[in-house]
């Protein structure tokens, strides 16, 4: 028998000798370790990822129907007037705590609704919110155009979410 098989059979009983990684997993002290390891690998992860894209279709989804109530609030303030309205969310969205209104909405000159969201102000940092709008844009500097127009303030575009949802966001700081 050559020597390569034997150091695989553990003292001639014909079993296999588990390998390294079984016997180092087979310690509940490693296991442990490793499970620690992993779930605060996951926590750095979402608190990474939460900081640097703070809203999209993970954080439209999570928080949809805070949205919604925005979009139906601003139906009702902006049923029976031209002028656009500025409000506050039921959000903290200001990391500084200036708490100035966080929500623009209005009717467009068809009388479609037009709602832009401020989520988070980080100030220096960047600000982050989305737009609902009934109007359909054919692309995002319509968009921008029509958020600067309706006094909504300078925003630039990150993507289309669907459903008259899009991303927005503001780094002058």
């Amino acid at each position: 028998m050559s020597t390569d098989l034997e150091s695989d059979v553990d003292g001639g009983d014909g079993r296999q000798k588990p390998g390294f990684t079984r016997r180092l997993l087979a310690r509940p002290w490693i296991r442990r370790i490793l499970g620690l390891s992993m779930a605060g690998f996951a926590v750095l992860l979402f608190v990474v990822w939460t900081f640097l894209f703070p809203v999209g279709r993970l954080d439209l989804t999570l928080n949809g129907s805070r949205y919604d109530r925005v979009v139906k609030t601003a139906r009702i303030l902006t049923e029976d007037t031209t002028e656009f309205v500025w409000f506050n969310g039921d959000w903290d969205h200001d990391v500084a705590g200036f708490k100035g209104p966080n929500i623009c909405a209005g009717r467009t000159e068809r009388g479609e609704l037009f709602v832009r969201i401020l989520v988070i102000d980080r100030h220096r940092l960047g600000k982050y919110g989305y737009v609902y709008s009934e109007q359909a844009f054919a692309t995002s500097q319509e968009l921008v155009l029509a958020l600067d127009f309706h006094g909504c303030g300078e925003w630039s575009v990150s993507g289309s979410l669907g459903e008259g949802w899009w991303a927005i966001k503001n780094n002058l700081g």
